[in-house]
Formats: C-alpha cells, structure tokens, sequence
C-alpha cells in the first residue's frame, strides 16, 4: 500500500498490528510517524508508549519483549524497530530469527503497533518474511511522490499558508525543483523549504505568480541545463553563459554539466526522431522518460528550434570536448564556452 491508504487507515482507526516501512522518502515516514503518535500517544506517557529500537543491534526475543510489554493508561503503544538486521538478509530461511518472528506474527495481539521501518528504496516482496508481514498488516511504501500526488502537495500547502497558486505556476515550480527528475536528490524537505521561501517572498499578497518563483526558487541542475539548451536554441548568447555561471556556482564540475548536456541533445535528438515519425506526445513521454506534458511541449519546442541538422552537430561537438577535456587537450571552462558558442550558431 503507499502512504496515503496507510493514512486511511489510522484515520479511519483500522490500525493493524504490525507494518513494514519502507522507502527512501525521510518526510513520508515522519509524516505518518506523527500521525500514529498523535492518534495513539498521550505525550504524558511518550517514554513509556512509545518505544524505538536500533534494529542492527536487536534480536527477535528484544523485539517481542517490547511488544508484549502492555500500553500504560493508553489504548496502544507504538514499538519502532528501524533497519532491523533479519529482514535485510538477502536469503531466505537463513536466520532461525526470521522463521520464529515469521510465527509470532500469528499471535500478534491488538494492544501493540509494531513498525518495522527499513531505509531502502525496495523490498525483495518474495521473501517469505515480507509476505507475512503484508498477511498480518501491511507493508507501505514511503518512496518519492509521483507527479499527481506532488502536485497535490505543494497545493495543500499553498492553501494552508493561505496562497492561491495556478496550476502552470506549480508546473514551473517542479521542473525548477528536479524532484521528479531521475537522478534527483531533492526530497519533500527540499520542496516544503522552498514553499516556505516563497511564502516569506510573496508577503501579505495572496498569490503566489510565476515571476516569485523564478526570484525565488533554487532551480536544479536539470532545471539549469534544460533553460541553458533552451536559451542556445533562441540564440540568447549572453544569457546562456549567465545560466553557465549560476550552474558553476552550485560547484557542479564541468565534466558533469557537458555530460548534461550532451544528455538533454540525446533527448533532443530522440524526440525529434519521433516527431518525425509522426508519434503521439504520451509515446514521446514514454521513450523519453519525462513526466510531464509542459516539458514535453518545452523539449519539442527546443527541437524545433534547434532543427535536426543542428542537433546533430551540436552533439557531435559536444562529444568531441567530452573526449578532449578527459585526455587533457583543452581547457574546460573555455572549452565549455566554446561548446556554446558553436550551439548557438
């Protein structure tokens, strides 16, 4: 289940009594951590319901006496078992721990929730260990928000900072952010921090407009290289080695950003292949990677202005520093310019 219908759950209280965690998405976990303990937890008796363990230094037998220990004037108490060593074992039946935790899952009572929190982004769902758990509870998923989920997010918290925000608006803001990006290490932290500087930003105007978010905003490297390969298609020299400074600045190194953009050319090139066979934008979505529609449109638009001829050589020309700066041939930063330059032509 993902955390939503995780929530559902505690709200609706048709808690179980025992969950796998799992996910590497650190807000997710907190945010339904606070919500058990706001629903099952008198802060009076916290130290005594309420209960965390290490799981790398935790047996079976430390786990079930915790468990079994009764509530103190509370309906539940919570035990938290984070990374516990016997469910990250790769083969199954290797641990006499797991077939005994595996059978103490049938006798689980209803005065406990036991979570079983693993800070991976995957769990081997064929193990027998994890099959059980879901039997007996559930096991959750906390990784990253997908696209319709995030949107929703940064709305809600809009609306809760009392901030009308369109949905073009939220566009911009995620493509600035990366956090949907495949290598992105932005997480919901990131993303709630960002929200907060542009409330503080936009003051006592209820709306939050375009204009805010791109003065505001920490803009990603990917967000970066897209605007700079954008920029270069328009012909915008000046403001293309501006873009150029503002990534060097996040100490991005400059091997990385002409690997960028030799990756968003391979894009380009790609989606103008496609366009060219006359595909669908949902086709063009798919073999691209890319999850939105407004980027899709940005990249056919940045194809378009490039031209297939131009893309090519731009490629060809951007592969051919890639090789020159790794043999030591050229300098980077004014090999780099020079790469620009040439792209802009």
């Amino acid at each position: 289940m993902d955390y939503r219908e995780f929530l559902g759950e505690i709200e609706r209280s048709q808690i179980k009594p025992v969950y796998l965690l799992y996910g590497r998405e650190k807000y997710l976990m907190d945010s339904v951590l606070r919500k058990l303990k706001g629903k099952y937890i008198d802060e009076s008796f916290e130290s005594l319901n309420y209960i965390y363990m290490n799981g790398a230094e935790t047996g079976f037998e430390d786990i079930k006496n915790a468990n079994e220990t009764l509530p103190f004037m509370a309906e539940k108490k919570i035990v938290v078992v984070e990374d516990w060593k016997t469910l990250s074992k790769k083969k199954e039946g290797d641990s006499s721990e797991e077939e005994s935790f595996i059978t103490y899952l049938k006798t689980l009572g209803s005065s406990s929730i036991l979570l079983l929190v693993v800070n991976a982004e995957k769990v081997d769902s064929r193990r027998k260990i994890i099959k059980e758990i879901g039997k007996a509870g559930g096991v959750v998923e906390l990784n990253r928000l997908k696209e319709g989920e995030l949107t929703s997010f940064i709305q809600s918290k809009c609306i809760k900072a009392v901030k009308n925000i369109s949905r073009s608006c939220i566009n911009e803001f995620i493509q600035y952010s990366g956090y949907l990006d495949k290598e992105s290490e932005t997480t919901l932290n990131d993303i709630e921090h960002e929200i907060e500087k542009l409330v503080s930003y936009v003051g006592e105007r209820d709306r939050i407009e375009s204009e805010d978010i791109n003065s505001v905003v920490t803009k990603s490297v990917q967000s970066n290289i897209f605007k700079l390969v954008e920029l270069l298609g328009e012909s915008r020299v000046d403001k293309s080695l501006d873009t150029l400074d503002d990534i060097i600045s996040l100490g991005i190194p400059t091997q990385k950003i002409i690997y960028m953009v030799i990756r968003q050319l391979r894009l380009l090139l790609l989606t103008s292949e496609y366009m060219g066979r006359g595909y669908s934008q949902k086709t063009l979505k798919d073999v691209t990677g890319i999850k939105f529609d407004f980027v899709i449109n940005k990249l056919i638009a940045q194809t378009k202005a490039f031209g297939p001829g131009k893309i090519v050589s731009a490629l060809e020309l951007a592969l051919e520093l890639d090789r020159n700066i790794k043999t030591s041939a050229v300098d980077e930063r004014l090999g780099i310019e020079r790469l620009l330059l040439a792209m802009s032509r």
